[in-house]
């Protein structure tokens, strides 16, 4: 387990995550981060750039065929 401090960073509350975590996560600066919460419990997961573009593409698709979509969830 890792002790964190927040920070006020830029305005805004941030934690520095030591070289043991990023590298147990396999990220560097510059990369981005997913936080999930589920039940009270938090995760902090590397996010796989193949996975987020596939992302923007279905949110694209689904704001571009909401009539479609609502009509078939019914």
């Amino acid at each position: 387990m890792l002790t964190l401090t927040l920070r006020a960073i830029d305005g805004e509350a941030g934690v520095v995550l030591p070289q043991e975590a990023l590298a147990q996560l396999d990220v560097k600066l510059g990369d981005t981060v997913v936080l999930t919460e589920d039940g009270g419990v938090y995760r902090l997961f590397a996010q796989d750039p193949a996975v987020a573009a596939q992302l923007k593409h279905a949110e694209r698709i689904m704001d571009e065929d909401q009539a479609v979509l609502q009509r078939l969830a019914r």
